[in-house]
């Protein structure tokens, strides 16, 4: 994919992530081309990694011959594919739809960037005619459909309220197109978590959000007119080839399905898969229909990262299914690209390499003509930020284009404690505050990141978890900072949440309900808990323990007396309520809002207060922690950005 011709511009791009940005590129391939000449320049004071661009340079660089680069990193992309099988791991399939036919001829290939809005466009769907794509996007603030024809680079608003609007689907015939909608009658809060889903780059990210409530199905005519309520609490519409029926994916009676219903009568809804499915699939998402109408494959994920499922479109056993070819996002190669994989026996065939970028590469739809595909390319940025309570000025603490998170200050602020994928395996690391030096606390890497750790009082210690998937004990480790090693301290059979009293004494960890555990005998004792608690965060008073609480869609803040006693609930309503943390004379807790902007609220009780106002689709904030001072709020900030391309004429060797 060559990159489009662009005015010189003298503004200066100042890490590797922003440099991989702006070549389009993934970081680990801009940081090989600077071994064959790409201009980039070093801070002598800083870190090695440190390092600087002026977006001039790197054009005059592009335009005196390095094109060539990305078609080698292809081929060698296309030659790797023979080794895998569909035995892999789908790291977060994205389903794409069936291919109906192959071209003879092959046509040079070219990529087309069709969105240019700000923040992030997705869900392309086709027109039959394969000359316009309805998508989604949060450019007016909230989600909405617009419609742009291919090569007229003007979009027209499809959605018709103000409700948030997301995953268009246009019907074989071309004459409506279905959709999913917040109910207006309820809270966007819980809608915008649902609709976010189709955005959220990883499955363990979007998990949670599958509330199962605030998103409708409807249908509206292409050209516009009335609305029409297919299913209450349904998403990702897809419609049979013959454009009598909707497939939609929905929760019912606490489990996740597929269900089928007549597009032009309000009959019941047939059930496709429900109880049917693999003991390992826990949710389902993107269903989509074979071209003969006999099967529905769907992304399915559970405990094991998701894989590719199908099950016969008049219900059954789910299983892998038969058909021609199938388009899914998969990280095999490296990055989340395209993939596609022929059947044949009801089994998936080699899968091969569609695309090759360095953002993920999401929603693969095929025009129905067959010589392009117009799928989602998405860059989340997920970095440690620093939040002060008195001015209100964020600063960005890390600046890399790999995943940090999990950020947890020293008692005296000297120290960071936090998690990153920043060497291709999940490790705990401490950045050293005041010089900029990088320490890796863990020496292996973990299947699961080290989601939380903690400091003791005096921060000569950091207490940290790992697990190694798909093994459900997560270990408790101690850090000594002066001597650098890490010593077991407890191994237990929940999921690692954990919190450290405030003598240093005892883990408060959750092995179905709160225990306490004396570190130095191994005695545990069982204290007052709340079914569904997650996440324990200790009060620096040693009072209380609050916790995040799931009850059916919900979840609120509840406090804990650490000397034992009845719980008390914090926070109420439809929000999503979850990680708490305690300033740092133990009378407020802090948390995140739907993900969307930290609130505060008495320990005394009251309405909580937002605390950041973001409040964008585009952003996402996550496990907040207080600084030692109370002065400073640290947070991990995932901003997501993305357009709609189109793939024109792609290699089928």
């Amino acid at each position: 994919m060559a990159i489009n011709d662009a005015p010189a511009q003298s503004e200066r791009l100042d890490s590797w992530k922003e440099i991989a940005a702006y070549l389009k590129r993934d970081e680990s391939t801009v940081r090989r081309w600077e071994e064959e000449g790409l201009p980039v320049h070093r801070r002598a004071h800083k870190k090695q990694a440190s390092v600087y661009a002026y977006k001039s340079e790197i054009d005059a660089w592009w335009q005196e011959g390095p094109r060539q680069l990305t078609e080698n990193a292809a081929r060698g992309a296309r030659r790797s594919v023979a080794g895998w099988v569909i035995a892999g791991l789908i790291f977060f399939a994205m389903l794409g739809v069936w291919l109906i036919a192959r071209s003879h001829e092959q046509a040079p290939t070219r990529v087309t960037q069709l969105t240019t809005l700000p923040g992030w466009e997705d869900s392309p769907t086709w027109s039959p005619d394969g000359r316009s794509i309805a998508y989604c996007s949060d450019d007016a603030g909230k989600l909405h459909i617009y419609v742009q024809q291919i090569g007229s680079g003007q979009a027209v608003r499809f959605s018709d309220s103000d409700a948030d609007e997301a995953q268009p689907a246009w019907s074989p015939d071309g004459s409506r197109i279905a959709f999913v909608s917040s109910s207006e009658s309820r809270s966007t809060s819980h809608v915008r978590g649902n609709l976010l889903i189709s955005s959220v780059l990883r499955w363990s990210r979007w998990h949670p959000f599958f509330a199962g409530n605030d998103g409708d199905v409807w249908v509206r005519p292409s050209a516009g007119g009335p609305r029409r309520r297919i299913a209450q609490d349904a998403y990702y519409p897809a419609w049979a080839p013959d454009g009598k029926e909707l497939i939609y994916v929905g929760f019912r009676q606490g489990k996740w399905g597929l269900f089928a219903q007549d597009a032009d009568h309000p009959r019941k809804p047939r059930n496709v898969a429900v109880g049917t499915l693999p003991h390992a699939v826990g949710a389902i998402a993107h269903p989509a229909w074979s071209p003969d109408g006999k099967w529905i494959a769907f992304t399915g994920a559970g405990d094991d990262p998701p894989r590719v499922y199908g099950v016969p479109s008049e219900g059954g056993q789910a299983y892998s299914p038969d058909g021609r070819s199938l388009f899914f996002s998969s990280d095999r190669g490296g990055s989340l690209n395209l993939w596609k994989a022929p059947f044949q026996n009801a089994r998936l065939g080699p899968p091969r390499q569609v695309t090759v970028g360095g953002g993920d590469d999401l929603q693969g739809r095929p025009a129905p003509q067959g010589n392009k595909i117009a799928y989602s390319t998405e860059r989340t940025a997920s970095d440690i930020w620093q939040f002060d309570l008195d001015s209100g000025a964020t600063v960005r603490v890390t600046a890399e284009t790999t995943l940090e998170d999990n950020a947890r200050p020293s008692p005296d602020g000297s120290l960071l404690a936090f998690a990153s994928d920043r060497l291709g395996g999940n490790h705990l690391w401490l950045l050293h505050r005041r010089t900029g030096r990088l320490t890796r606390v863990t020496d292996t890497s973990s299947s699961s990141l080290q989601q939380y750790s903690f400091w003791s009082l005096d921060g000569q210690y950091l207490y940290y978890w790992t697990q190694a998937l798909p093994a459900p004990a997560a270990t408790v480790w101690q850090y000594e900072v002066a001597s650098g090693t890490s010593r077991k301290v407890y191994e237990n059979s929940g999921g690692g949440h954990f919190c450290l009293s405030a003598d240093g004494k005892y883990l408060i960890a959750l092995e179905g309900t709160l225990d306490r555990i004396e570190l130095a005998s191994g005695k545990t004792e069982r204290l007052t808990g709340i079914d569904g608690s997650l996440y324990p965060a200790c009060s620096p008073d040693g009072r209380w323990i609050a916790v995040q609480v799931h009850r059916g869609a919900d979840r609120d803040i509840w406090i804990v007396p650490y000397a034992g006693g009845a719980p008390r609930q914090l926070t109420s309503g439809p929000a999503e309520d979850s990680h708490p943390v305690w300033s740092a004379d133990s009378r407020l807790v802090y948390f995140t809002r739907d993900h969307r902007d930290i609130y505060v609220v008495p320990v005394t009780g009251g309405e909580p207060k937002p605390v950041t106002h973001y409040n964008s689709l585009s952003t996402m904030l996550d496990y907040p922690a207080m600084s030692g001072d109370g002065k400073k709020i640290l947070f991990t900030r995932n901003d997501k950005t993305g357009d709609i391309y189109v793939l024109e004429n792609p290699r089928e060797d």
